[in-house]
């Protein structure tokens, strides 16, 4: 199964996210939309490849990780638009910061062995080669990082900057105070909460 550790804005924020993707891509023909109808905004700290089987495991190693876990202050930047293999993807950045850093490096560190095989091709991106594909093969992904909550997957750059214009005034700014574990599809979307885990030291 595929799966991905993630940070979930509040459910309020993400309702105001989708809606606020919906109405701007209406019209648009794309590859996806996330709408927090069949797909859930989400900031990925790791997709994984893995078994039913090995879940329960994931989820202690996940708790004990996070068990001094400081709150992390998540805050976006503007919509941006990144031409890509195939297609466009508009997503909402978050500034990376050594919190968040710290704990993406953990969760990466702790989960990517309990892999079963390798994440399948993200689309967008193409096949894997070179160094990525070497990741791929070892740690199941590839291992950068860029935070942030994909919005669109979409045909062509007029069809994205639809999208940021009518998006543009959107603010994306809370404290992540637990992780999830999530299932997603073969795009790497989240279509499934399957485990909320708080940060041991919030109260």
């Amino acid at each position: 199964m595929l799966i991905d550790i993630v940070v979930l804005p509040p459910e309020k924020l993400r309702r105001r996210i989708g809606e606020r993707t919906k109405k701007s891509a209406r019209g648009i023909s794309a590859g996806f939309i996330v709408d927090n109808k069949k797909f859930i905004p989400h900031l990925s700290l790791w997709h994984i490849n893995t078994s039913r089987e090995r879940l329960k495991k994931i989820e202690v190693e996940l708790a004990k990780l996070v068990k001094n876990q400081k709150q992390v202050l998540i805050k976006s930047s503007a919509l941006n638009l990144a031409k890509m293999n195939v297609g466009v993807i508009a997503d909402i950045p978050v500034p990376m910061s050594k919190l968040l850093s710290a704990l993406r490096d953990e969760v990466f560190r702790k989960i990517y062995r309990y892999k079963t095989g390798m994440m399948p091709p993200f689309r967008p991106f193409g096949v894997p080669t070179g160094k990525a594909l070497k990741e791929f093969k070892k740690y199941g992904r590839a291992v950068w990082f860029y935070p942030h909550f994909t919005s669109a997957w979409v045909k062509s750059m007029e069809d994205a900057e639809k999208i940021k214009k009518g998006m543009s005034n959107l603010k994306v700014s809370f404290t992540a105070r637990e992780i999830y574990i999530c299932r997603v599809n073969y795009q790497w979307q989240v279509n499934k909460i399957i485990k909320k885990i708080n940060f041991g030291n919030v109260r």
